[in-house]
This record gives C-alpha cells, sequence and structure tokens, in this order.
C-alpha cells in the first residue's frame, strides 16, 4: 500500500473516531438534562380590614336657615376598607344625642340620616339612625383598600329647638364578611 493512501486512511480514522467521539458526547449532555415539576400553591386566608380615619362628625346649626331646613356634613374618606370576600357593613348609635349636663338633655338620634356618597357599593341610605344596626351595604363587593365617603344630615325638627351646646352619641360602624 501506498505511504500516501496510508495517511490517508489514518487521517480518515482519526477523524472518525473524533467525530464519534464528539457525537457521543453530545448524547451524553442530553442525557444528564433532567426537568422537575414543582407544585405553586398560593393559599387565601379570609381577610378582612375596617380601618376609621376620621373619628369625629360635625354638624352645626348656626343659622334661623339651618334650624328651618336642617343640615348636612359630608365626610369624605371617614374609613378604609379591605376584604377578599362581599361585606355588609351596617351602623348604630349607643343612643340619643345628649348634652352630658347634670339634667340631660337629649335630641333623638332619629332625627339623623347617613348615607355612602361617592362610593357605589354603598348604595343604603339609613333615613334614621337608631341604636339597632341598620345596613349601609348589603353583599358589597371585595375590594381592596376602598376609601368610604358619608354623609349625615337633618332636615327641619322641633328636635333641634334646644339650649346651645354639644350633643353627642357615639356611632358605631361594623364590617361583617358573608
Amino acid at each position: 500500500m501506498n505511504h500516501n493512501l496510508r495517511n490517508q486512511l489514518g487521517i480518515a480514522a482519526v477523524s472518525l473516531v473524533l467525530l464519534g467521539g464528539l457525537g457521543s458526547n453530545r448524547a451524553a449532555a442530553q442525557a444528564l438534562s433532567q426537568s422537575q415539576s414543582p407544585t405553586l400553591t398560593i393559599t387565601l386566608k379570609d381577610a378582612l380590614s375596617f380601618t376609621m380615619q376620621t373619628n369625629a362628625v360635625n354638624m352645626i346649626y348656626e343659622t334661623p336657615a339651618d334650624y328651618n331646613n336642617g343640615v348636612s356634613t359630608v365626610v369624605n374618606n371617614q374609613f378604609m376598607i379591605t376584604s377578599n370576600k362581599p361585606y355588609n357593613l351596617q351602623v348604630s348609635a349607643s343612643g340619643d344625642l345628649s348634652n352630658g349636663g347634670s339634667t340631660p338633655l337629649t335630641i333623638p338620634v332619629s332625627t339623623i340620616s347617613v348615607a355612602g356618597i361617592n362610593t357605589p357599593d354603598i348604595t343604603g341610605t339609613v333615613a334614621s339612625l337608631t341604636t339597632t344596626p341598620q345596613p349601609l351595604a348589603t353583599a358589597a363587593p371585595a375590594t381592596q383598600s376602598k376609601n368610604i365617603s358619608l354623609k349625615y344630615a337633618t332636615s327641619k325638627s322641633d328636635a333641634f329647638l334646644q339650649p346651645a351646646g354639644n350633643y353627642t352619641t357615639t356611632l358605631t360602624f361594623t364590617a361583617t364578611q358573608n
């Protein structure tokens, strides 16, 4: 056999071995690749946050028109609510408005109405506050950090014909998930 031919056959054999080795390395690398499929779980628990942002509601009678027509006041962003489920919102008063004197004078709490304002989910209007919880919202949709504004109003009533002074009661708002 010719020396040139032997060299060419030798080079061809070395090339096949090298190419074959590279091919088997690729097959080995692919065989080492693995996949895993972990499960991702998000656990949702019932959450309700109800934060009073304005603790005072002030209604002032100072002119004859106020006594003849009643007064109203809007408390913007009075409270904030977050609920992952629909919720109900109620309001009640601890009792009639009182001047707290030694012989207290009172104004019936039923002379005051409360309504949601600029808050589509708070559609109820409590025409007359009472000591029994009254609905402001029923099955309001779940929400995140929703500010709720309320309007308080009175109308003409002899109940306000009392000596000047501050007449107070305590309001209780209750949010309950459905």
